[in-house]
Parts: C-alpha cells; sequence; structure tokens
C-alpha cells in the first residue's frame, strides 16, 4: 500500500511508519519504542508486515526479542504482544499460523513460533544445524524453507540449507 514500516536501531522508537503516497515527501506518522526490552542492544533487526500484523525481531538483549503490531490503522500501531528468545532475529517468514525466525543460536538457527495468538507467541521448535555460523535470512517457496548463513568456518557446514515444511512443527533437511 502506501506505507512503509522500519525496525530501526536504538533504544527507543524500534517500530517506525512511514506514509510514501507522495514519494516526493514521505512522512513519518508513527514510533513506537518496543516494550519488555532493556540493555544495551535492543535494535530492531528484522521486520515483516502480513494481513494488518507487523512482526518484529529484535538483537538479543534482556527482554524479549520478538514482537506483534496490530497496524490496520497504520498511524497507530498497536503492540499485542511478544516472546523472549534469547537470540538475535536477523529475519522473519510468516506461514500462516506460524512465524520461522532466522537466529544467532547455535542451538536454534531456526526457530518456529505459533502466532495465531497474536497476544500470546508461543515456541513451537528450534532447528540446529552444524557448526556456529549464524542464520542471516531465510525464504519461503511453497513447504519448502531456505535459510541463508554467514560464511562458513568449516567446509563441512553449509552456507545455504533447505527444509521441507510440510509439518510445520517438525521441518527436516532436504
Amino acid at each position: 500500500g502506501n506505507y512503509i514500516y522500519i525496525a530501526a536501531a536504538g533504544t527507543s522508537s524500534q517500530v517506525q511508519v512511514g506514509d510514501v503516497i507522495n514519494s516526493q515527501n514521505p512522512q513519518n506518522i508513527a514510533q513506537r519504542t518496543l516494550p519488555n526490552v532493556a540493555g544495551s542492544w535492543p535494535d530492531g533487526l528484522s521486520i515483516r508486515y502480513f494481513r494488518d500484523m507487523l512482526y518484529v525481531g529484535v538483537h538479543r538483549t534482556a527482554g524479549h526479542e520478538f514482537h506483534i503490531y496490530d497496524v490496520h490503522t497504520p498511524s497507530s500501531p498497536l503492540w499485542r504482544g511478544s516472546i523472549e528468545l534469547n537470540h538475535n532475529i536477523n529475519d522473519i517468514v510468516i506461514s500462516w499460523p506460524y512465524a520461522y525466525l532466522a537466529s544467532s543460536g547455535n542451538t536454534k538457527d531456526v526457530i518456529i513460533l505459533d502466532i495465531s495468538d497474536s497476544t500470546k507467541p508461543k515456541e513451537l521448535a528450534g532447528i540446529a544445524f552444524s557448526g556456529n555460523e549464524d542464520t542471516l535470512r531465510l525464504h519461503r517457496i511453497g513447504n519448502r524453507l531456505f535459510a541463508g548463513r554467514t560464511k562458513a568456518s568449516s567446509t563441512i557446514n553449509s552456507e545455504f540449507i533447505a527444509l521441507d515444511i510440510s509439518s510445520s512443527t517438525n521441518p527436516t533437511l532436504i
């Protein structure tokens, strides 16, 4: 539509909404500081819009790293819920009613959440890949989820991984 959604770095106003109806003069129409975060790095890292909802991933901090906003009225984003995951959330893919999160975790490179209740997102699973590389990006095509990772430190660790997500809560490597 006529709006852009921004995940911004900083300790406040990490969620911003811009009105771009007039592309020559875009306007910042809303800013929100994330609740339930503290510490020195509550930067917005990732953001995904899906069906009038906004999903925001944050740098690992003291507090919650995944947030949900209702943006039916873009000028008044309404915070709905969040969850603490103890990982950077580098990217978000929505495949209703699930959110797949690319994370910095060595034990949870992809995190799967049930987001059917936006006030109480629930962690369903964490998928670990070999090595210590962070998952930076996710892309979904049908029942396949593709994960791009930081450059591998070893030739046995893959920088690109494909998952079959036919069983959303129990993906398998392809």
